[in-house]
């Protein structure tokens, strides 16, 4: 089967929607990291709530991009490569932004 993300009924389609929600890009930038705890997500992505981080974490973990293990939650193989290219599209949001306003960084963060 081709994919096709264009078409509402491909799985791919469903697929990026999940991921391209706000909390989705956010957790996937924070764990690309490595893995972390529920308690450090939460610190390290303001305004999130432990409901919404606990909903997407699931959301993300239903695709099989995220995983719990007993050191906090992780990306799968899976996921590396997803959270990567989200990853490169925050950087070039920076760089966007940093033609606008030169002081602003360049770089994703680490986390706290």
């Amino acid at each position: 089967m081709a994919y096709d993300v264009f078409r509402e009924a491909c799985p791919s389609r469903m697929l990026l929607t999940d991921v391209a929600k706000r909390w989705s890009v956010l957790v996937l930038v924070a764990l690309s990291h490595g893995p972390q705890r529920f308690s450090c997500l939460t610190a390290e992505i303001e305004g999130i709530s432990d409901r919404m981080l606990s909903q997407t974490l699931k959301a993300l973990s239903a695709e099989g991009l995220v995983v719990r293990r007993c050191d906090g939650y992780g990306l799968t193989e899976t996921g590396q490569p997803v959270a990567e290219r989200v990853r490169e599209l925050v950087q070039a949001l920076y760089t966007v932004l940093s033609v606008r306003e030169p002081s602003t960084p360049r770089e994703v963060p680490a986390p706290r």
